[in-house]
């Protein structure tokens, strides 16, 4: 079964340097203004994007940081000599092979490193949605991935703020969902909070007033077992997810301190 990690990829305006004389500016849609909120026109949703992040797989992680007066800081600057820059890219729908089931969607973003399987995202005033989950291509080896949500699962609330928290099922019926080949009846279950803002040091890259959101998904299925995951995405005005830590499968705490992987914005 697949867990949903989405990544939101913005876009380009001058006004983050990253250290190291060597390193281009990073270039933005809009102008951070440190308000402690993020508006929807601040988290830009282009037709298309990349980024390359450095990732880590079965790492210690620091979600709980530094306590910083009545914020935190989290040091994520320390690479590893395993760790690797993969670039991640988001496109439009047109010629998508599952577009037509989709004629809402914006955005399909990858769920996975190697691009195998989506996300399609569509944005409005309020919410930025995720409207079900396909494989990148009809037949795969594995099989085919095509999953409808009944009602759009909200990822996140708009305005973003400390202490918001939202929660949503995304009821996969008869008929709309089939994963990796084999037909899937349940439910996917988000819980999303918005845990804490902070300073995150980046290997390349000082983010101030980032925001820490925690998201933790169970994927149910109507016979059988579920499957529970825990993320914690940090995410910023203008440039979107900058670092995330996934948990191991089963993990209890919001602060877990083994990741399964560790995504961290990185540049080319």
């Amino acid at each position: 079964m697949k867990a949903v990690w989405l990544a939101t990829l913005a876009a380009c305006g001058t006004n983050l340097t990253p250290s190291g004389d060597d390193r281009p500016p990073v270039v933005l849609d809009c102008l951070p203004n440190l308000d402690r909120r993020i508006d929807v026109a601040e988290l830009p949703l282009p037709s298309a994007a990349k980024g390359s992040y450095w990732v880590s797989s079965n790492v210690a992680v620091d979600l709980a940081g530094a306590v910083a007066g009545t914020d935190r800081r989290w040091d994520w600057s320390q690479l590893a000599s395993g760790d690797q820059l993969v670039e991640v890219e988001a496109t439009g729908l047109a010629g998508a092979w599952f577009a037509a089931t989709f004629p809402r969607g914006e955005l399909v973003a990858p769920l996975d490193l190697e691009h195998t399987a989506v996300g399609v995202l569509a944005r409005d005033a309020e919410v930025l949605t995720l409207l079900g989950i396909a494989s990148s291509d009809p037949d795969p080896p594995a099989g085919r991935t095509l999953v409808v949500y009944d009602t759009p699962i909200p990822l996140y609330e708009f305005p973003i703020v400390a202490d918001a928290h939202w929660a949503a099922t995304g009821v996969i019926s008869h008929g709309n969902g089939t994963i990796d080949g084999l037909p899937f009846i349940g439910e996917h279950r988000y819980d999303v909070a918005v845990a804490a803002i902070g300073e995150l040091d980046l290997p390349e890259l000082t983010i101030q007033q980032a925001f820490r959101i925690d998201t933790q998904i169970t994927i149910a299925p109507s016979s059988g077992p579920s499957v529970a995951r825990r993320s914690a995405s940090f995410v910023f005005e203008c440039l979107g997810e900058v670092a995330r830590a996934t948990s191991r499968d089963g993990e209890a705490s919001p602060e877990f301190r083994v990741a399964a992987e560790v995504r961290r914005l990185g540049f080319q």
